[in-house]
């Protein structure tokens, strides 16, 4: 894997888990996924313009848009009723963990990537220490099968919306990969964090939640928000970038030693408990990430 895709993965790793953290830390986890994505576009549009990114769109790339803006307006929405739900040390291991899962068997179906043995074998200690991390989390297996309320959660809900959403990452992962060698990968960013307007559509029409709702979560957590706008912005423009350097094969599963920085943050910050075996599991992780970086 390339160096400079190395660097560029790990910073966005560390801008995407924290967001991932700041949108569980909000008081309104599906409102916040949600409106840091219209931060994240008011900013990338400003950066649009500053570096003069504005570009007529081949007809070709337009299906690839459209996609995007479509899924991402999924994406948005279940990450934030999977972080409503559940644990950051729960949710976002598993939403990760389904996504490196399905990114290699969709390259091989869609892209030219073709996988050494030596990249597999990182991918499968990937895979393996996430989950370490998550399903198999003595804790965390008790609580997949069990129907009671922990603390007013439902945790199955939350499991589902993490895997669904893992679902969704290794979809648009592909996507983004072919769409950055057709168009510039700032002005295609507009369409990601566009999505979000698609997701606040879906709620009100859905009568799920009120428009006042989300304005009430944006008023009373703005300043968290434009944090959690900047580190997504950084966050989506980094690993874009890497994919114009390597594979996405090898990027997307590297992408998950952000699942380390997670958990860390759960822990340091949120209190969340850390068993042994998920600390197996960041080893796993880690092992992973660094054949994958020499592979």
């Amino acid at each position: 894997m390339n160096n400079d895709a190395v660097i560029l993965v790990l910073l966005s790793a560390l801008a995407h888990s924290t967001w991932n953290f700041l949108v569980k830390r909000s008081k309104y986890p599906v409102f916040s996924s949600i409106a840091l994505s219209f931060f994240s576009l008011a900013l990338n549009i400003a950066i649009s313009f500053f570096f003069g990114v504005v570009e007529s769109i081949d007809s070709n790339v337009w299906p690839y848009l459209i996609s995007t803006f479509v899924i991402h307006a999924t994406y948005f929405v279940l990450l934030g009723k999977a972080y409503r739900d559940s644990d950051l040390s729960s949710a976002y291991p598993i939403a990760r963990g389904i996504g490196l899962a399905g990114i290699p068997i969709l390259a091989s179906i869609f892209t030219d990537d073709i996988i050494s043995i030596l990249g597999l074998l990182g991918i499968l200690f990937i895979f393996f220490g996430v989950m370490l991390v998550s399903v198999f989390d003595q804790h965390h297996i008790k609580q997949i099968f069990s129907r009671k309320y922990v603390s007013g959660v439902n945790i199955s809900r939350g499991l589902m919306f993490s895997i669904g959403t893992g679902l969704i990452i290794s979809t648009y992962s592909i996507i983004d990969s072919v769409a950055v060698s057709l168009i510039h990968p700032i002005l295609y960013m507009n369409f990601v964090f566009g999505g979000g307007l698609l997701s606040l559509i879906f709620l009100i029409w859905s009568k799920e939640y009120r428009l006042q709702d989300f304005k009430i979560a944006i008023y009373s957590g703005w300043k968290l928000l434009f944090i959690c706008g900047i580190c997504s912005c950084l966050a989506y423009l980094l690993v874009l970038e890497a994919y114009t350097l390597s594979q996405v094969s090898y990027v997307g599963p590297f992408r998950e030693i952000g699942v380390v920085f997670g958990v860390l943050l759960a822990y340091i910050a949120l209190k969340e408990k850390i068993s042994f075996i998920k600390i197996i599991g960041i080893i796993n992780i880690m092992i992973g990430a660094v054949i994958i970086s020499v592979s």
